[in-house]
């Protein structure tokens, strides 16, 4: 378990945004203790599960085609995509 609180670098004009900003800082988070795990030979048997309530969020990472409204979104966000 794992938890911060900061002010986001830049500012999200939606809540789809920003909580799609957040996923992507959740989504490092759970590949850094995965890798911490690993490297103190104690490897996860499932993958993490990042748990998300907004639709809209859901559905850009599940399809990260091009959509009108998030055309401002930087690259770096969409790194939970992969």
């Amino acid at each position: 378990m794992s938890w911060s609180s900061k002010k986001q670098p830049s500012v999200a004009l939606s809540s789809t945004k920003g909580e799609y900003m957040a996923m992507m800082h959740a989504s490092k988070e759970a590949i850094w203790i995965q890798s911490f795990l690993h490297d103190i030979h104690f490897p996860l048997s499932n993958p993490t599960m990042l748990l998300v309530d907004n639709q809209g969020a859901i559905a850009l990472a599940s399809n990260p085609t091009f959509h009108m409204q998030t055309k401002h979104t930087g690259v770096h966000h969409h790194f939970i995509c992969k």
